[in-house]
């Protein structure tokens, strides 16, 4: 089983029309994958499984937008592919926490091998919680299809409801 292509076809348009794919670097895309990921203990810190379920369509979303990134650096195909196995948290944390590292070293094939893991892995860990992945993609995109916000110049996208949006647009603009 595999990732729905046609709501990851419509992630990646999303991404286009908000400018993050192509303007956002790897590293930026990183950093925000780190921040949705620890979304994942936060919500199971609360018991929160609607809160999971958002996270793990979210931290999908984060991956999709780096593998086009590296794409485009590196002519990278990245596939993303279900687990058949029921994987732990921690193990899918490693795989994310490395994907930083070779971006740093501008090791790409490396990171999208990474992202490859990560994704099988997530997988795996949505299993485990009883949680379809392309359920929680689908939410995700739901979510985020209607967004809309501000590029900064470093690739950060900044969404109309955060609290910084009108500081950030005051900061550019």
């Amino acid at each position: 089983m595999k990732m729905n292509e046609e709501l990851r076809n419509k992630v990646i348009q999303w991404s286009k029309d908000r400018g993050i794919i192509p303007n956002a670097s790897p590293l930026v895309q990183f950093a925000k994958l780190m921040g949705e990921f620890s979304e994942i203990y936060e919500a199971l810190r609360l018991l929160d499984k609607e809160k999971l379920i958002d996270a793990i369509g979210d931290v999908q979303v984060v991956l999709i937008n780096l593998s086009e990134l590296l794409r485009l650096e590196d002519d990278l195909e990245i596939n993303f592919n279900y687990s058949k196995e029921f994987n732990s948290l921690n193990e899918v944390a490693e795989h994310i926490c490395n994907i930083g590292d070779k971006i740093i070293k501008h090791d790409y094939k490396s990171a999208a091998d990474l992202i490859e893991k990560s994704y099988e892995y997530l997988t795996g860990y949505s299993r485990f919680e009883y949680i379809d992945p392309n359920y929680a993609l689908e939410c995700a995109y739901n979510e985020i299809k209607d967004r809309k916000g501000f590029l900064t110049p470093e690739g950060n996208f900044i969404k109309e409801s955060d609290p910084i949006y009108q500081e950030i647009i005051k900061k550019y603009k």
